[in-house]
């Protein structure tokens, strides 16, 4: 009768030294997701930078795109599974997703259209992904000097008329889409022209 008494005690106290090593060491992954950029831009650019505490260290990483280092950098838009496993054997996995910048119109902040070949028009990059894009220029008094409407074509710094602007700095509004009431999607800023 003592021998089943020794040995029900035995198990109790097993139990219990097993729950206890499993609430006690948990796994904590922390982070931070930068989004990628536009595609115009090379669709690169996002990263994730993790931070891993608890269970047993050296950690081991695995990514769903085959890196083993503990971060990514330059990545595109999509989803990331890392996992991250101790020295014991013991693994844990966490999803991430990086998402895509957003493409706005982005134009250039100077031009200088003096017929030398470089720099001579305005360029504004990611407008062809907004083919009904309205551009309005104007002046530091605030009439237009240029306008256009569809597929941007770079401004070679010529007025409505065409005559070429003076030098120096011009306000710009662009609405990504000239038939949206709403007033969405609009980007605004300044231009230097230097002759």
């Amino acid at each position: 009768m003592k021998n089943r008494k020794l040995v029900f005690r035995y198990i109790v106290l097993l139990i219990v030294q097993l729950f206890t090593v499993q609430c006690f060491s948990q796994w904590r992954v922390e982070g931070t997701v930068s989004k990628a950029n536009c595609i115009e831009e090379g669709g690169l650019g996002g990263s994730i930078l993790v931070q891993v505490s608890g269970m047993s260290p050296p950690y081991t990483y695995t990514w769903t795109n085959s890196s083993t280092s503990q971060s990514l950098d330059n990545i595109g838009p999509g989803n990331y599974t890392l996992t991250v496993q101790d020295m014991g054997a013991h693994d844990t996995s966490v999803a991430f997703i990086v998402s895509q910048g957003a493409c706005d119109p982005a134009p250039e902040i100077a031009f200088s259209p003096n017929g030398d070949g470089i720099n001579d028009t305005w360029e504004i990059s990611n407008t062809s992904l907004y083919p009904n894009l309205q551009l309005t220029v104007y002046n530091r008094v605030g009439q237009v000097v240029y306008e256009h409407k569809g597929n941007y074509v770079p401004w070679g710094g010529l007025s409505l008329i065409g005559l070429p602007v003076d030098g120096g700095t011009y306000f710009y509004i662009i609405y990504e889409d000239w038939n949206n009431t709403k007033n969405t999607g609009i980007v605004k800023g300044s231009v230097n022209i230097v002759r």
